[in-house]
């Protein structure tokens, strides 16, 4: 599917499992559950959903959310219809706040949303039984066409979790990018190639990616995380991307906005939905190139288990010190051993 589920589902999860004590195994169970509802219905609208300008991890996080919810709340059937009702109501989410604050609200939002519709539920409250696919239900009003009805029902297919697996993103910036950027550090490292001899870097990308990564101006780090040109410039300056890069300060220096003046985009059918080429053109004619089909952190090129643990730590070092944020990471690597989650949530207290 297309969009973030962890996003919504691990803040939900954590708040549940919280407030009812539960084991960190309930809570990956109750995160299979988020996921194959989100997944499901990622298959059902494919890309649809995206390129009408919904955003899926919006849309199906209230759903995959409430899921999630009703089965650690031990909702009855007929309640936990009722909580898919209401959230199918509450979902909501447009690409057009991409690059804005809003963005990432929506995943904290339809966590919110998930939880409440839930709870709502539970309290009592009804919805139609068929507000996922009855007409002028939810499948209906975001699809706005028909729907593939065996992938609603098709109960034998493998769990998304073992079929599709889950893509961990490296860097701290919108996904579509994470090939490219792979490339751009390939080849600095393998090239040694320097910025200031650079007379074009030439980005080939889907053109489903170009329509909202194409941001050669960008005056903000929120809007800077999903301009191609910022990234790639950025990548090939310094070798790395980190949430650092992503401040008004970095945004704005001199050398990396004439970098981005170099970097032309150009569609590229056939190398996959998240696939890149990058193609590095000296001014003295020599040039260097690397292509990818899909970014490390995918399933077929996992991130090791220090890796995950580093991306970790890079994030949770804004609100604590580094060895905190160590101790809780490796705490979250044993979270289905954790028989009170309430332990591990006290290590993610900030300083």
């Amino acid at each position: 599917m297309l969009g973030h589920p962890s996003s919504v589902l691990a803040p939900a999860l954590f708040a549940v499992v919280e407030k009812m004590k539960l084991s960190g195994r309930k809570l990956l169970e109750g995160y299979l559950v988020g996921l194959e509802v989100m997944a499901r219905l990622g298959r059902i609208f494919g890309a649809q959903a995206y390129e009408k300008s919904w955003h899926p991890t919006a849309i199906f996080g209230a759903i995959g959310a409430c899921a999630s919810a009703s089965y650690l709340l031990r909702l009855s059937y007929e309640q936990t219809l009722n909580a898919i009702g209401i959230a199918a109501s509450e979902a909501s989410g447009i690409k057009k706040n991409f690059g804005s604050m809003t963005k990432p609200l929506h995943a904290g939002s339809a966590a919110r949303k998930g939880i409440w519709a839930a709870l709502m539920a539970q309290r009592g409250l009804t919805a139609d039984s068929q507000a996922l696919d009855g007409t002028f239900g939810f499948l209906e009003m975001f699809n706005g066409e028909a729907y593939s009805k065996q992938a609603l029902h098709d109960r034998g297919k493998p769990l998304e979790i073992l079929e599709s697996g889950l893509i961990f993103k490296q860097y701290p910036c919108c996904g579509g990018l994470h090939s490219l950027l792979d490339n751009v550090i390939h080849l600095k490292r393998k090239e040694g190639i320097k910025p200031q001899e650079v007379a074009e870097i030439e980005c080939r990308v889907h053109p489903h990616r170009i329509a909202y990564l194409d941001r050669p101006q960008v005056r903000e780090g929120l809007d800077a995380k999903f301009s191609i040109q910022y990234c790639v410039a950025t990548a090939l300056l310094h070798g790395k991307v980190g949430l650092n890069h992503f401040s008004t300060e970095s945004v704005a220096r001199p050398e990396t906005q004439a970098l981005m003046k170099k970097i032309r985009i150009t569609p590229g059918n056939d190398l996959g939905s998240f696939g890149s080429e990058v193609i590095v053109r000296y001014s003295d004619g020599r040039q260097f190139s690397a292509t990818l089909r899909e970014a490390r952190g995918s399933p077929n090129f996992p991130l090791s288990e220090a890796e995950l643990l580093r991306k970790f730590v890079d994030c949770a070092t804004l609100i604590m010190s580094s060895s905190r944020a160590e101790k809780a990471g490796e705490a979250l690597m044993g979270l289905d051993r954790e028989d009170n989650v309430e332990n591990i949530l006290k290590l993610l207290v900030s300083d």
